[in-house]
């Protein structure tokens, strides 16, 4: 009913005139709201506004147990119930007048006692009358009464009259409609609510929640439950298992390091209310069950294994959120998983598995046969959808992709021995978790780029011998440098192509070795081919340029396919870099050197030298 100190030497004094000359007469024949209405006066109370107040309250009290709330459903329309909710909303303004002979406070006498002594059915009875027994109030009132049983002055700790304080509150039972089974619950709650309004600092109230459940998981199984009992029952696992379960279901944020004892108290409270709800039709969620309808073990892990994965998510979650945005913005929009992002997390990622193994694993074990492979399995999944999303997006090969993928083949070949030595003890060894471990398939994805990479690279090659098949004058620029700018041109490509290949580190780059040589080399057999024939259709033609000699015949040009194979870093590689001279000129003349007599030949202007340069180079007549 509310009140401090001065409110109940009020309320003891206005009893003592209730029971004035009522020897014998029963505390649950009496409607308490009303015989403190009839005794109480606004000259007990400090100003009107206090005792309006306080008339208030009661009247509330009244319509709740007796018109909206009554164990009795109502016949509609009710006349008395009426009358009563007239009484009330003519108390909203000013209090009523509560004399004996009042218009008011008679209607209010006819209509409460009309209502209170109704039975179930609709006749009247003398044995006890109902204004307080309806859920929820009497809940609410009974509730009241349980918290008297922590001291004031320390609210975690239990009064030592506890025996004798629940020995009084028994007397309550009849009027508030209370039993054993519904007193059960009442006090489970009590000790709930009391543990995590101090802040969870006492485990002897958790402690005593679960005894106390034990206690209504014994009730549960009795045949003679009231139809009220299960509602109750209901609202009160329902907002139990509410509070463990969102703690829980992210108990990585919940207990810290020092809190795994609290976390044992909140699992075993979440699990006990499972094993309870399995027997409350309103709260079955379709939980494994055996054959007999009977709760299997399954249950239990089903449900640590739901905390695990839950829990696991939201710290991945929580870690990427946290590396993510430590990133300059400028650096997220070229790329929204930055590679300094992915190896950072990498590293997080590992460190968070060891974290779960040594600090929740150990616990959860108590109900779940491989909590640490469960664990590692959802973070394995967790970053497999990232990694993935990566790889979706690199398009080009680079040593810091490389890199990246190589340390996520790392990070799960960790994770995967994690899960096989968590579940040794398991008859599969493990293979069910594993099963579910989708593989990154990092080396096929390495490889699958480097193949990419070697194709572009040859790409390029053929792309300048086909520029220079279409453009190249195939003159040599000058005597101290008698080959084509095309031969330079391929060289560099093959250089540094040689050159980024070895320096890519990834083993996958073993297996390609072959397919590179083999690539460069069918590029270099067709370009010497082409230069060997001088252009293909256009045959033999007078170089340009040319030192001492006007001209010598292009089959020369095919010495530039000479090559040596060389062993660079344990792989073959084609060095063209060696430079194939014209035939030297001697510079003298001589008889027997053939640029001299072709000189001399080239000089005369008769008929059988301009025969013989015709027949044999293809040189027009002299004029």
């Amino acid at each position: 009913m509310a009140g401090g100190e001065v409110g109940d030497t009020r309320l003891r004094r206005a009893l003592m005139r209730a029971l004035v000359g009522q020897t014998g007469r029963r505390a649950e024949t009496i409607v308490l709201p009303l015989e403190l209405l009839r005794q109480l006066k606004p000259s007990e109370f400090t100003d009107t506004n206090e005792y309006h107040h306080w008339q208030r309250r009661q009247l509330k009290v009244l319509e709740t147990g007796l018109s909206l709330h009554p164990s009795t459903p109502l016949d509609h329309p009710n006349s008395a119930a009426f009358r009563l909710r007239e009484v009330v909303q003519m108390s909203e303004l000013k209090p009523i007048d509560t004399s004996k002979n009042s218009e008011a406070m008679c209607t209010l006498c006819s209509s409460v006692l009309t209502l209170a002594w109704r039975s179930p059915n609709n006749f009247p009875t003398s044995d006890v009358c109902h204004w307080a027994d309806g859920y929820p109030l009497n809940v609410y009132l009974y509730l009241s009464l349980i918290h008297s049983i922590f001291d004031l002055r320390d609210e975690t700790v239990v009064l030592d009259e506890l025996d004798e304080l629940i020995e009084l509150m028994k007397k309550t039972w009849v009027v508030l409609g209370i039993n054993k089974m519904i007193h059960d619950v009442c006090f489970t709650w009590a000790l709930f609510e009391q543990y995590v309004i101090t802040g969870q600092i006492e485990p002897d109230l958790m402690c005593a929640v679960l005894a106390m459940l034990t206690e209504v998981a014994s009730d549960i199984k009795k045949a003679d439950r009231e139809p009220g009992y299960l509602k109750i029952l209901s609202a009160t696992l329902s907002s139990m298992q509410g509070w463990a379960e969102k703690k829980l279901m992210n108990y990585h944020e919940g207990f810290e390091k020092g809190l795994i004892g609290t976390m044992e108290n909140v699992l075993s409270l979440a699990l006990s209310i499972a094993k309870i709800s399995e027997d409350v039709p309103s709260m079955r969620g379709g939980l494994l069950m055996d054959r007999d309808g009977g709760i299997t073990m399954n249950l239990l892990e089903s449900r640590v294994d739901m905390y695990i994965r839950s829990s696991l998510k939201s710290a991945f979650a929580k870690i990427f959120e946290n590396g993510h945005w430590q990133i300059d913005s400028t650096v997220m929009e070229i790329e929204e998983y930055p590679n300094e992002v992915l190896l950072q997390l990498t590293k997080e990622i590992k460190a968070l598995a060891i974290y779960e193994k040594e600090n929740f694993s150990p616990l959860l074990k108590q109900w779940h046969p491989v909590p640490s492979a469960v664990a590692v399995a959802t973070i394995h999944s967790c970053f497999g959808i990232v990694l993935k999303q990566y790889m979706a997006r690199i398009t080009t090969l680079t040593n810091e992709s490389i890199r990246v993928l190589q340390t996520a083949g790392k990070l799960e070949k960790i994770l995967i021995q994690m899960v096989v030595e968590d579940s040794s003890e398991c008859d599969d060894g493990g293979k069910g978790v594993v099963t579910e471990m989708i593989p990154y398939e990092v080396d096929s994805v390495v490889k699958n780029l480097m193949k990419n990479w070697i194709n572009e690279r040859l790409r390029i090659g053929r792309e300048c011998f086909l520029r220079a098949k279409e453009t190249e004058s195939w003159n040599p620029k000058s005597k101290s440098e008698p080959y084509a700018q095309s031969a330079v041109d391929l060289m560099m490509v093959v250089k540094v192509t040689v050159d980024e290949f070895i320096d890519i580190p990834s083993s996958v780059r073993e297996e390609l070795v072959q397919d590179l040589v083999d690539g460069l080399e069918n590029l270099f057999q067709d370009y010497t081919s082409f230069v060997s024939s001088c252009g293909g259709g256009r045959g033999r033609r007078r170089c340009e340029g040319g030192g001492d000699a006007d001209g010598m015949a292009t089959d020369s040009w095919s010495r530039i396919s000479q090559r040596q194979r060389v062993s660079r870093g344990g792989m073959g590689a084609i060095v063209l870099g060696v430079r194939v001279l014209m035939p030297p000129t001697t510079g003298r003349w001589n008889r027997s050197d053939p640029n001299t007599v072709l000189r001399v030949l080239c000089h005369r202007n008769d008929e059988v030298a301009s025969w013989f340069l015709k027949k044999t180079f293809q040189l027009p007549k002299r004029r």
